[in-house]
């Protein structure tokens, strides 16, 4: 009988994890944490599709009000240039001032060109400004 109460006091370990009953053995638990682990996966995998589908929505949006932005801008932007040929033409004549108009529209469409470019754009320049200066680029030098 003794035996019994021994064996009574002693943790009743589980067959297959050698655990004690009631907790988790290792192959539990990493089966668990596994479980978790592609749950989790899911879930981010989830979300980012989620996030990515309400930018692409957003952005839609904001293309469609800017298309829909641009063409009053261009109709009045053509209205423009032909009024600016209108007040034009008794001073230098239908040619002279068509010309004169479409000169003007390639040196603005140059210009934006020039600040949109990143490779000429306007930090682009303020930097080669800045090498050009005399003492260039903050050496400290005093020009004399």
């Amino acid at each position: 009988m003794q035996t019994l109460t021994v064996k009574a006091r002693e943790p009743a370990y589980a067959s297959r994890s050698g655990a004690p009953r009631g907790e988790q053995g290792i192959a539990d638990i990493v089966k668990s944490t596994a479980s978790d682990v592609v749950h989790l996966a899911t879930a981010e995998l989830r979300l980012a599709k989620l996030e990515v589908t309400e930018s692409i929505r957003n952005q839609a949006g904001r293309l469609a009000l800017l298309a829909a932005g641009v063409v009053p801008i261009l109709v009045s932007y053509l209205l423009g240039v032909v009024a600016l040929v209108a007040w034009l033409r008794p001073m230098f004549g239908a040619a002279g001032a068509l010309a004169a108009v479409a000169l003007s529209q390639a040196a603005l469409g140059g210009l934006i060109i020039a600040v949109a470019s990143p490779r000429l754009g306007a930090k682009s320049w303020r930097e080669k400004n800045e090498s050009d200066a005399p003492g260039g680029g903050g050496t400290g030098g005093t020009g004399a």
